[in-house]
């Protein structure tokens, strides 16, 4: 079959920029790629997902260009949307889901002989442990009926913290974990294939770093971190920590440090890594006791809710304070049961994202 005149167009791109992207990442995050691997399309890579970047260091890795199933916020970018939908043309899904729309038009890219790359979990990890590969992963693996690889980026939470701004240089490698050949995929069921790519992705990076310490240096690296910290263990308090510079602290005296290696000093706690401090605050948060239905458990003022539409446009819908209770999250006069939330998740650094169980 013919190549079209866009898959030439992103053949082409891919071809002329591969070279310089290689340079970057060895020079911005002292990259260490895998050799090179030589296959032909179609196939299907599913990594970890611990850095905004990540299809570039796929992209370093092998030889055929990709197709890459990504989050649909990203096209939302106006111009550059438009320009990343031209020259590579992901696959468009709604964050942290594999629809069946998204499963269909991977099919259709494979059959047309092209390759696929994805992020098993869906969302970036916030405590530099992976979150769980999404359900329907290791179905749609079965399903495309082609050679599966399972790769590891190591050091990407570190250089680039999902709660954190701005990138550290220290050393990131990628690590190609296992191959599977189609017919052995077809004699597993989807579940199975799933927690398989559970384990064969997974990634603690403070493990890593204990492991084999590699320092990473940035400007101001723990400003952010309050998105990662989301209580105080001396005072239990919620939303209390600010951070600036390389410090953190909270209003009743908890203060704190975090290092070119990503741990925490300080008083008022004894935790040293995000992992533990987060798994501490997720007990803490469950075990707050029941409030009553009206109280407010936080919120925030001069919000703006906008509702997304299938053409990746968005519209505001209402403005005002924030508030969230025991049942609702409310922004001005609009109310949205959490029971009625499909999905609900963060965007960068302060953008909200809800997924209506009516699709909305």
């Amino acid at each position: 079959m013919a190549e079209s005149l866009s898959v030439r167009r992103h053949r082409l791109i891919y071809q002329i920029l591969r070279p310089a992207v290689r340079l970057y990442l060895r020079h911005a995050f002292n990259f260490v790629p895998p050799p090179l691997i030589e296959d032909e399309a179609p196939f299907l890579v599913v990594c970890n997902h611990v850095t905004d970047l990540g299809m570039l260091y796929f992209d370093c890795s092998f030889r055929t260009p990709m197709y890459f199933i990504a989050s649909e916020h990203t096209m939302r970018a106006g111009f550059a949307s438009k320009l990343l939908d031209w020259c590579f043309a992901p696959i468009v899904r709604k964050k942290a889901t594999v629809a069946a729309a998204t499963a269909l038009e991977a099919k259709r890219r494979v059959k047309d002989g092209h390759s696929i790359g994805l992020f098993g979990e869906g969302e970036r990890s916030s405590d530099g442990v992976n979150r769980p590969v999404i359900d329907s992963t290791g179905s749609l693996a079965r399903m495309l009926n082609c050679r599966l690889y399972t790769m590891r980026l190591h050091g990407g939470y570190f250089s680039s913290p999902r709660w954190g701004k701005g990138i550290r240089r220290g050393q990131l490698t990628l690590e190609l974990v296992n191959t599977y050949e189609p017919q052995t995929l077809r004699a597993m069921k989807g579940e199975e294939i799933t927690a398989i790519l559970n384990r064969d992705i997974y990634v603690d990076a403070y493990a890593d770093n204990e492991e084999t310490p590699i320092a990473f240096y940035g400007k101001k690296p723990a400003e952010g971190i309050e998105h990662a910290l989301l209580a105080c263990p001396r005072c239990g308090a919620l939303n209390s920590i600010n951070s600036q510079g390389n410090h953190f602290g909270c209003h009743c005296g908890m203060n704190g440090r975090y290092d070119e290696f990503g741990l925490l000093h300080g008083i008022g706690f004894s935790f040293s890594t995000i992992t533990q401090w987060s798994a501490w605050a997720a007990e803490h948060i469950a075990a707050l006791p029941e409030t009553e239905e009206n109280t407010i458990l936080c919120h925030d003022e001069d919000q703006v809710l906008r509702e997304i539409f299938p053409d990746h446009t968005a519209k505001i819908t209402d403005t005002g304070t924030l508030i969230l209770t025991r049942d609702v999250l409310s922004v001005g006069s609009t109310r949205l049961p959490l029971d009625k939330m499909e999905t609900i998740d963060i965007i960068g650094h302060g953008f909200l994202l809800v997924n209506m169980r009516d699709g909305r």
